[in-house]
């Protein structure tokens, strides 16, 4: 922390391709200040999946806790595109967007997702998803074996939505 608080930055970087093979990101846009402590990334910006990920982040370290905030929006993410490498995602079809803003606080990736704060949705138009993906994402190990050994069959959706509160780092449920 004391090294963020000792120096001051303006960056700005611009990648038109990402050579990624592994990652499904096409080209990011970022622009980087550090003033005092405080980094803000407005934007930092992707192409994902055919689609985008819009964002900006502020991060103040000028207290011994970070306090963070992030303001994110996807939109028109393909999903066998997010899993490249994933059998089970090639069979699926759609687009998923979201947007969720966040305040926390914590000098760790657990320590944010612990103390959050916030509004999460997400939601997904016409397509299709694997019967099997769907049990392995639920976890549902027995269900997830008897599809397997039955058949994996597609399953068809119309639309999904989820709109979910956050309030220390606990995400109940609104609308799903």
């Amino acid at each position: 922390l004391e090294k963020l608080r000792a120096m001051d930055a303006d960056v700005r970087l611009k990648a038109a391709r990402i050579n990624a093979p592994s990652l499904p990101i096409d080209d990011m846009d970022a622009h980087l200040f550090l003033d005092g402590g405080v980094l803000r990334l407005e934007p930092l910006n992707f192409g994902v999946a055919d689609g985008d990920i819009r964002s900006n982040i502020r991060m103040d370290a000028r207290q011994s806790t970070i306090l963070t905030r992030a303001d994110v929006a996807m939109r028109g993410l393909s999903l066998p595109k997010l899993m490249p490498d994933g059998t089970l995602a090639q069979e699926s079809i759609g687009k998923v967007g979201g947007k969720f803003d966040l305040t926390t606080r914590g000098n760790s990736i657990a320590k944010m997702l612990g103390n959050a704060d916030g509004d999460i949705a997400v939601g997904m138009g016409q397509g299709q998803v694997s019967k099997l993906l769907m049990k392995l994402a639920g976890l549902n190990l027995a269900g997830a074996i008897r599809t397997k050994l039955s058949g994996d069959k597609p399953i068809p959706i119309r639309c999904a939505f989820g709109d979910f509160a956050v309030k220390d780092g606990l995400m109940t449920t609104r609308a799903l």
